[in-house]
């Protein structure tokens, strides 16, 4: 009920002390583990396995989790939304792939994800870098869904503060780096 069609229902939800959003999974899996928000699991199987125990299930067996694995991992990433100005998504890319922001530095490779874990919630002792891929469609961000667009992820009006340096981006810079995420 949380991930109709591999993806997220939108909510935060209280879990274990935790205010955490329900992550997108739609083609978001293969290759980006640690899973979980604090990126404790170290691998999808045992993530699953886990997650069916914490949200009061009984737990499911090696073998429903191997099938569950295979069925979501072979889930393909969101449709890319229609570029309406294709100058700003590329204004955008070079301002991600820039120094001058800093997003390479934990989303880079095929999957947008470096696999660490970052200190930089105050809730969480640490938390896992998720991937971008299919980022249009997975608001709300961050790992407690605080920032509601990506606009408001890129002014720090979520409660993630150490992320990225867009605080010196003016206006357009900000909806040119939105108009590139909207295409991962």
């Amino acid at each position: 009920s949380c991930h109709a069609e591999a993806r997220s229902d939108g909510l935060t939800w209280f879990l274990q002390g935790n205010i955490l959003q329900t992550p997108f999974l739609s083609g978001r899996l293969e290759g980006t583990h640690p899973f979980k928000w604090d990126g404790q699991d170290a691998n999808l199987e045992v993530s699953l396995t886990s997650t069916v125990k914490r949200l009061g299930g009984s737990g499911i067996t090696n073998r429903d989790a191997k099938d569950l694995q295979a069925f979501l991992t072979a889930l393909p990433k969101p449709r890319t939304p229609t570029v309406e100005e294709p100058a700003a998504v590329a204004r955008g890319k070079q301002l991600f792939e820039s120094s001058t922001t800093g997003c390479l530095n934990c989303h880079d490779g095929a999957m947008t994800t470096d696999g660490k874990r970052h200190d930089l919630a105050t809730d969480l002792p640490a938390v896992d870098t998720p991937s971008l891929i299919g980022l249009a469609a997975s608001a709300p961000y961050y790992h407690d869904g605080s920032a509601s667009s990506l606009e408001s992820l890129l002014r720090n009006n979520g409660s993630i503060h150490a992320m990225g340096k867009t605080s010196r981006l003016d206006d357009a810079q900000i909806s040119d780096l939105v108009a590139y995420l909207e295409t991962l």
